[in-house]
């Protein structure tokens, strides 16, 4: 499959939410996960499985039988894949020091596959066009679509996907593929003739939509072969826009003196598919012309080789971005003023006058970027002292997020701030003062079990956790035995709870999802310190 450069990535994980891995990273040591990968009722050697959050993966041997193994205990979310046999659903599995789990089997779904054309409106056959296929999800409640498979269209303008696994898809056809890559070059003179704009095609989700709000989603079920997708991509005016990028502040040792990566994405959403890319020199003036008419954002950075990995890594040190839509007219930036990251400092401390000193261990604190690319050498998950200091020792001068993981049990965030903003409902910027963030002890901790009519138990459900006014808390996989826990994050309150079976990836957090399938829901209202166990009947989503 042909490449499609996507500017958004993602956090590996929504670590506010995420089930606990191990603290040390590693998976050797006490506990043991074992079962097959199949494929109907037939064993799939050579299988990768892999917990995700970014641990490491295993293979399958010849009778498709897998072992993983690690030492710390705790919840781990697996699933196998394999290059034209598929991906199977994710399982959540909870392990116990000395624990042997036996018989977690994981079936691929026989490739689920979507095909179809890419057209422009005159039904002409387009080819070399990117064409993703994304899952919408929330974070921070914000929309994100996060890449799971990508092909490119052949000379017919056909594409196919393969390897998905059953879930719900938008499919987006992008003009900004590999082969279509646009370049910056220096600047023609204004005063000469240019030429004239052209027509080309524009980014569109599936049918033929140039936002994600008429975009129509594909539900694909287990071992579906759907085609006869047509995407059609409308023919539009393009133009250019110029910018230069001044000198940026000193470049450290190891860095391109003289140059700066420059590049423009289009914004659907928050998805930006790369439209041009390339290194240009400073102080000049820069054009790239083509474009299709849109909404871009351009970004400029500068990166060295990092001396304390002896070079082996790059370090970004410079950064500025800029918005802008591209409509009948050309566009010109003026100038673009890269700055040098910052530091950001903080403390992470018990609330009040708990008695306990000490910060627990294998806490995080991290920032999560907005509406950008994650650049090789960014820095951007920090691990508090004993005392609860920590340090992000240069940030791009941009917004984030701040996300807290690892909190013990029966604690939750509280508060946070920065220079008296609260910033778990707005956004942390370096050069604002440092970061201070309060830990309770005095959270609620709910479990118990997923079951159906007859209290058997049901497992792999998705358990979900809402506010009083239906926003999405945390979300949980039932484990195999169908148990669930909320053990940290839950604040004293008011909530709803409910166990939802087929739900699609991504559409735990969607608050539309949520406020459609809470009818039912139980009602809890927890007081400070409890804890909750419970029998929780799973429905059917809608």
């Amino acid at each position: 499959m042909k490449s499609t450069q996507i500017c958004t990535i993602a956090l590996a994980a929504v670590l506010m939410a995420a089930p606990q891995g191990p603290s040390d990273g590693t998976l050797n040591g006490s506990w043991t996960i074992e079962g097959r990968v199949l494929l109907g009722n037939q064993p799939v050697p050579e299988a990768t499985v892999l917990p995700q959050w970014g641990y490491a993966a295993v293979r399958s041997d010849q009778n498709g039988h897998y072992v993983l193994k690690g030492a710390t205990p705790g919840n781990y979310i697996i699933y196998a894949t394999k290059e034209h046999a598929g991906t199977s659903q994710t399982r959540s599995i909870s392990v116990l020091p000395g624990s042997k789990t036996t018989s977690i089997d994981l079936t691929l779904d026989n490739s689920v596959a979507v095909s179809g054309k890419v057209l422009d409106s005159d039904g002409d056959a387009l080819s070399g066009i990117g064409v993703v296929a994304l899952v919408r999800t929330f974070r921070n409640g914000g929309l994100r679509f996060e890449l799971k498979g990508h092909t490119a269209t052949s000379d017919s303008g056909e594409f196919r996907i393969e390897d998905l696994a059953e879930g719900r898809y938008y499919l987006l056809a992008t003009w900004a593929s590999t082969a279509r890559g646009l370049e910056p070059r220096p600047r023609t003179n204004p005063a000469s003739v240019r030429e004239p704009l052209v027509a080309t095609v524009v980014n569109a989700f599936y049918p033929n939509a140039d936002s994600f709000e008429g975009a129509v989603p594909l539900k694909l079920d287990t071992g579906e072969q759907r085609g006869g997708v047509n995407i059609v991509l409308n023919k539009v005016p393009t133009g250019c826009v110029f910018a230069t990028v001044a000198q940026p502040p000193e470049v450290p040792q190891g860095g391109q003196r003289g140059t700066v990566s420059f590049q423009i994405c289009q914004a659907i959403g928050d998805s930006y598919p790369t439209m041009a890319v390339g290194r240009i020199p400073v102080n000049q003036p820069t054009e790239v012309c083509g474009l299709p008419q849109a909404s871009y954002r351009v970004f400029a950075v500068t990166q060295n080789q990092d001396p304390v990995t002896d070079g082996k890594k790059l370090k970004v040190n410079n950064f500025v971005r800029a918005d802008f839509i591209l409509g009948k007219r050309d566009v010109d930036l003026g100038t673009l003023y890269p700055e040098a990251g910052l530091p950001i400092n903080g403390v992470i401390a018990w609330e009040g006058d708990h008695d306990q000193n000490a910060l627990p261990a294998g806490i995080s604190v991290a920032l999560d970027q907005q509406g950008r690319p994650v650049y090789p050498g960014e820095v951007r998950i920090s691990h508090p002292q004993a005392d609860g200091r920590f340090l992000f020792e240069s940030v791009l001068v941009d917004d984030y997020h701040l996300l807290v993981s690892g909190l013990p049990e029966g604690t939750y965030v509280k508060q946070a701030d920065q220079r008296g903003r609260d910033v778990l409902r707005e956004l942390v910027h370096p050069g604002n003062g440092d970061v201070h963030i309060a830990i309770a002890p005095d959270g609620a901790i709910i479990s118990g079990q997923t079951v159906d009519a007859d209290q058997k138990a049901v497992n792999d459900v998705t358990v979900i956790l809402a506010s009083e006014d239906h926003q999405p808390v945390q979300a949980r996989q039932s484990d195999q035995n169908g148990h669930f826990r909320f053990a940290s994050g839950v604040a004293p309150g008011k909530y709803r709870l409910a166990a939802l079976a087929g739900l699609s990836e991504g559409e735990a957090y969607d608050p539309a999802i949520i406020t459609n399938n809470l009818t039912g829901a139980i009602e809890l209202e927890l007081s400070p310190g409890a804890t909750k166990n419970l029998n929780l009947m799973v429905r059917s989503a809608q």
